[in-house]
């Protein structure tokens, strides 16, 4: 099917309070149970053959983690960013970064941060023309919703039609 797919994923769980190693909230880990959340993730990214062909990821230490633990579920073809942005991104600057994207790539991963990846899930979900979709708000850890957009075009991203083509939210 053309067009673009992009997946936004919020982090998965991280340590709640900073401690003796952990000063800044950037540096904060992931819990054993995000990392227990990760492996379901994974199973449903490969059961779903979600194959990017651009990650873009914050450097956030939890993001980097998220990554690390599913990547091996994306195959090995996609270029990975880390970009400083995500780290506190607005959701509408997230939705234009999307809009700047190269129109070579057409399977992207957003590894972020909330409030910007919920807030960008909605944007997309406001967009979807069909009124049965239901992705719950604001994202947990470990969230993902998958969307596919009728375009080959990403500075189209908002003026196009956007389905859901999947979500998949890890047991808390």
């Amino acid at each position: 099917m053309p067009g673009k797919l992009v997946c936004l994923m919020r982090h998965s769980e991280a340590v709640a309070q900073l401690s003796d190693g952990v000063t800044r909230d950037f540096d904060k880990p992931l819990t054993d149970h995000g990392i227990h959340q990760l492996e379901h993730v994974r199973d449903f990214l490969k059961a779903h053959h979600f194959l990017p062909d651009l990650i873009v990821c914050s450097p956030a230490v939890r993001t980097r983690q998220t990554l690390e633990w599913i990547q091996e579920a994306l195959g090995s073809g996609a270029e990975v960013v880390f970009d400083e942005e995500l780290y506190g991104i607005k959701a509408d600057a997230l939705i234009r970064k999307l809009g700047d994207l190269p129109n070579k790539k057409s399977t992207v991963l957003v590894v972020g941060h909330n409030p910007a990846i919920s807030d960008a899930m909605q944007t997309l979900l406001n967009l979807v023309k069909t009124g049965d979709v239901s992705i719950a708000l604001p994202a947990k850890p470990s969230q993902l919703a998958i969307f596919r957009m009728q375009t080959t075009d990403w500075s189209a991203l908002t003026a196009e039609k956007v389905e859901v083509e999947t979500s998949f939210e890890p047991e808390h």
